[in-house]
């Protein structure tokens, strides 16, 4: 039997409230997401711009950060490049839905998740009690998704346990599918992870030709596209 580590789920703790960070510098957003959250059952802290955020994160921990990413000052991604190298605390970055670039960078940065604004608050419980399941389970190297397996450590993928070879962008293309099983990713998140910064008149043809390869690999039915959405991992 291999030996190998797989990801799984530790039932949350609910006797003590999880502890959100919520750092936000419009006084109306900021002030829903807590009102929503403290009446969820979760306990609140704010701040209103990145210094604050950042003193606040030096003295406590926190179970969630939802994080926005245009922060007068100390931004978002700012806090990203500061915070992945220090804590593994579970981010929620929050972006303007004109700025893909900065959902892009997010992820790239170590952002968990994103949420476009505006966004349905009910949306924002749904994703933080999914980050705090993951958080709170136990963090490996390799994820199972039906007979898919990833290993993250050495870049590689089994399907039925055999070896698939993929090359580097159809894996980042995988990860970014797979981050979440059955949730969409945008046409533009996957552009941006073939093109790494470079630009090109073709990139619908690219991302279709990369999806394409990879379902060859995995199987057809493997990536499912969402017409005028994306493409979501479905195995």
């Amino acid at each position: 039997m291999s030996n190998a580590l797989i990801e799984s789920e530790i039932p949350i703790d609910a006797r003590r409230p999880r502890q959100v960070l919520v750092v936000e510098d419009d006084p109306a957003i900021r002030h829903a997401v807590s009102s929503t959250l403290i009446l969820s059952g979760y306990e609140v802290v704010e701040a209103d711009n990145g210094l604050a955020a950042m003193k606040l994160l030096s003295d406590r921990q926190f179970d969630v950060i939802v994080l926005d990413m245009m922060l007068p000052g100390l931004s978002g991604m700012d806090i990203l490049r500061e915070l992945r190298g220090s804590i593994s605390t579970p981010i929620i970055a929050v972006t303007a839905r004109s700025l893909l670039e900065n959902r892009v960078e997010g992820l790239n940065l170590g952002a968990d998740d994103y949420l476009v604004k505006p966004f349905d608050l009910d949306e924002l419980l749904a994703r933080i009690a999914a980050l705090l399941r993951r958080s709170e389970g136990k963090i490996t190297q390799t994820l199972e998704i039906g007979p898919i397996k990833i290993d993250r450590a050495s870049k590689s993928v089994f399907l039925n346990n055999l070896l698939v070879p993929l090359s580097r962008t159809e894996f980042e293309v995988l990860m970014l599918l797979a981050r979440e099983p059955g949730k969409v990713v945008p046409r533009e998140v996957l552009e941006q992870a073939i093109l790494s910064g470079e630009t090109s008149e073709n990139i619908d043809n690219l991302v279709d030709a990369f999806i394409w390869r990879i379902r060859k690999k995995l199987g057809k039915k493997t990536i499912v596209n969402r017409r005028r959405e994306g493409f979501c991992l479905f195995v």
